[in-house]
């Protein structure tokens, strides 16, 4: 269990999390560059596509917050995105 009671299955380049029934419910991955409608962003690039692509971003203890995208990440810990299900968005919101 990690800090905030999800289950986590570790396998190095990624991190599979879940809630207690089991269910999963966010994926953190190491990406050099990923695809976001139909184009290819990197890393690098990543903040600047998100604040122009989603009027709902937001900043959560250092980590960028993709609504529209449903993805988390921290600018300054390369090349770490986590992706997470729509249900989970009041949770990075309320965290």
């Amino acid at each position: 269990m990690n800090s905030i009671g999800l289950k986590e299955l570790d396998y190095g380049e990624s991190i599979y999390r879940f809630d207690s029934s089991g269910k999963f419910v966010e994926v953190t991955v190491n990406l050099e560059e990923l695809a976001l409608d139909f184009e290819v962003v990197q890393f690098g690039e990543l903040e600047g596509y998100l604040t122009k692509n989603d009027v709902g971003i937001f900043n959560k203890f250092g980590f960028l917050v993709s609504p529209k995208f449903g993805l988390a990440f921290d600018p300054d810990h390369k090349h770490w995105v986590t992706f997470f299900r729509e249900t989970k968005l009041e949770d990075w919101r309320n965290i």
